[in-house]
């Protein structure tokens, strides 16, 4: 279990408070860690869950956000934005307090396809669902002239291989002179009605939000669509949906987060979290 000793250890850079929401984000977790051992100052990761998880609770790890340089989200394979479920709502019962706190504070969230379609919703964007088919599979990011002069992709090329996994997608931005779009997808011609995203990638002062996952590869996101497919499709005995695009090669994605933790301040923390 991880908590907070609050007894002085060592200064340091603050921690990364890692908000995850699936039942089983062991993959995901291994993947923020080896992201975290790229980076230039390796912090410590601090791990709440929005599902009930036992090993991660949340009130504890988010009453006080100016503890951490920054919020990370990722994705879900157990909740969608367009469905109501008892997931779905303790997810925005949990999630809207600390974004509205890392506003109010100026903490960076950096959020991935669920997350970010979450809180898009929170800042009054919309989200709509394709019942017919995934975008799944590697699509390709087009930077913007904004996008080429972020730091979020210094060493990536123009257009970058990047994996998808989604039905939900982003379909008017939040309204908010702020955000800036710096990629956007492309569809599949092979598919029609496969337009791709025109805000898949946005950011705003604090806020940077991903519709595609940085931190997977063909070969660790091809059992979660497995398998997150085989749930869907069980209960209502409906075939298998179709994917747009294929799983092939891809950039160094895991450069995107590398580049945003490394971009974060580097402050003094009179106390940081252990493992225990």
């Amino acid at each position: 279990m991880i908590k907070l000793d609050r007894e002085p250890k060592r200064d340091g850079p603050k921690p990364i408070l890692a908000v995850l929401n699936r039942s089983n984000h062991d993959r995901e977790l291994n993947a923020l860690v080896a992201a975290n051992n790229r980076t230039r100052f390796k912090r410590d990761i601090v791990v709440a869950s929005t599902v009930l998880d036992d090993r991660h609770p949340w009130d504890e790890k988010t009453s006080d956000l100016s503890q951490y340089a920054c919020i990370w989200a990722g994705g879900s394979s157990d909740i969608d934005m367009t469905h109501s479920t008892p997931l779905l709502t303790q997810f925005f019962f949990r999630m809207e307090p600390v974004v509205e706190q890392a506003d109010n504070q100026g903490i960076p969230i950096f959020a991935e396809c669920f997350s970010h379609q979450g809180i898009t919703v929170m800042r009054g964007g919309k989200v709509v669902r394709d019942e017919t088919r995934w975008e799944g599979g590697t699509v390709l990011l087009h930077l913007t002239e904004e996008g080429r002069r972020h730091p979020l992709f210094e060493g990536l090329p123009d257009k970058v291989r990047i994996l998808s996994l989604h039905k939900d997608s982003i379909s008017q931005a939040p309204p908010d002179q702020r955000t800036t779009v710096l990629a956007w997808s492309e569809g599949n011609p092979a598919y029609p009605g496969s337009e791709g995203n025109p805000y898949a990638v946005i950011t705003t002062d604090t806020y940077t939000g991903i519709q595609q996952h940085t931190l997977y590869t063909p070969e660790t996101i091809a059992p979660v669509f497995a398998e997150t497919n085989k749930r869907i499709i069980q209960g209502a005995q409906l075939e298998p949906f179709p994917q747009t695009h294929p799983f092939g090669p891809i950039d160094d994605c895991e450069s995107i987060t590398v580049n945003f933790f490394n971009a974060l301040p580097v402050e003094k923390n009179i106390f940081v979290p252990t493992l225990v």
